[in-house]
């Protein structure tokens, strides 16, 4: 998984945070497929640049969100029924907008 994190102005997003979480998408994929006995949620960070990549064996059974976050502005999500083994997805440019409360 790769892509790059903005904020207005295309000026980079340090620090913001890549969560993928993967859970099973159907009885019939678990039973084909298998689930790993220690699922681990992959994570990445955006660099100086903006960019970030993700690297991860999907498994074969599982869904997938992905979440893009950096405290005070809005959350990106996207959502997979699966990502197959040595696919690169990218997410292209992710232009963060502020948010804030009362």
């Amino acid at each position: 998984m790769r892509g790059g994190v903005l904020f207005a102005g295309d000026r980079p997003a340090l620090d913001a945070t890549v969560l993928i979480r993967g859970f099973v998408a159907n009885t019939d994929r678990q039973i084909q497929f298998g689930v790993p006995e220690n699922g681990v949620d992959p994570t990445g960070k955006s660099g100086e640049d903006g960019r970030f990549e993700v690297r991860f064996d999907p498994p074969r059974a599982y869904q997938f969100l992905v979440d893009v976050h950096l405290p005070g502005f809005a959350e990106e999500s996207w959502r997979w029924s699966e990502l197959e083994p040595n696919e690169v997805r990218g997410l292209g440019d992710i232009l963060l907008r502020p948010t804030g409360s009362i």
